[in-house]
């Protein structure tokens, strides 16, 4: 049964990346979109096992695939893991899992800069759990492990799939069962943002294009152009950083899921500011 192989997460952990670098390789065959979110009950579950499988072809071989983060977030989407199963009993599964201080601070910048978020790093994280929730990994892991035996599920951590890319997917290759000496040119990029700054978007696209399909019976032309400065001017902020009281509350937040993943699996966490 197809698909066979599936990214869970952990959002902002570098899952487009994963999901690039899988369907380079000759063997493997990756869904048309990325996040499908099928199996969420909330998002796409409702509709047919036909509109899934439309987002998959045959091409390249018997391993077919897809990456959807919000399967690891269990804490807003229930029975997913059970959804899976029921759905494909012997799919392999794939976590890959950042830092979680540097995941938490990626999730508010995205959140920010799309207009989602409107309070500072510090007040949000506290104010929505979502962001620390996402980044206990092991709290997300569990009702899979349940579902699924160990053999089935592969962890690997995103700061080493960029530093040692090729040693990475030639494990995961290994544990999907294809050609795992295989190497692309463009496995080489680095798919990270080195940005100091980055700009939120403007109150039109906030707001407005929330309604744009009904505003547009209104006015048939694009109406951007005609629109005052201010509401269509994006705006440029600088990265928040981590501050001593900020780690310390993340620590607290997060310790005791993180010994719980260590005492699961020994990956190399050197890189973590919480190991």
């Amino acid at each position: 049964m197809f698909p066979n192989v599936i990214v869970i997460g952990a959002m902002k952990s570098g899952t487009s990346s994963l999901f690039n670098y899988l369907d380079l390789h000759p063997e493997i065959s990756m869904s048309k979109k990325k996040e499908t979110d099928y199996f969420i009950k909330e998002k796409n579950f409702k509709k047919t096992v036909n509109w899934y499988r439309s987002f998959f072809e045959l091409e390249n071989g018997d391993i077919v695939g897809e990456a959807s983060p919000n399967y690891t977030k269990r804490h807003m989407f229930k029975g997913v893991p059970n959804r899976i199963y029921e759905f494909n009993p012997n799919a392999k599964l794939i976590y890959i899992v950042r830092d979680p201080y540097v995941r938490i601070l990626s999730h508010y910048i995205h959140n920010y800069a799309n207009g989602r978020e409107s309070n500072n790093f510090e007040d949000s994280i506290k104010k929505n759990k979502n962001y620390i929730l996402t980044s206990k990994y092991y709290y997300q892991l569990e009702p899979y492990l349940s579902k699924f035996n160990e053999e089935s599920i592969l962890l690997i951590v995103a700061e080493k799939m960029f530093q040692k890319t090729d040693l990475v997917l030639e494990k995961v290759f290994e544990f999907l069962g294809v050609e795992k000496s295989f190497v692309h040119p463009d496995f080489e990029k680095q798919h990270r943002s080195k940005k100091t700054k980055r700009t939120r978007r403007s109150i039109y696209k906030r707001y407005i294009r929330r309604y744009e399909r009904y505003l547009q019976k209104i006015f048939p032309v694009d109406i951007e152009p005609i629109l005052p400065d201010f509401l269509t001017r994006e705006q440029e902020f600088e990265f928040p950083i981590l501050t001593n009281s900020t780690e310390e509350f993340l620590y607290n937040e997060l310790c005791k899921d993180f010994k719980m993943l260590k005492n699961y699996i020994d990956l190399d966490y050197e890189d973590w500011r919480i190991s």
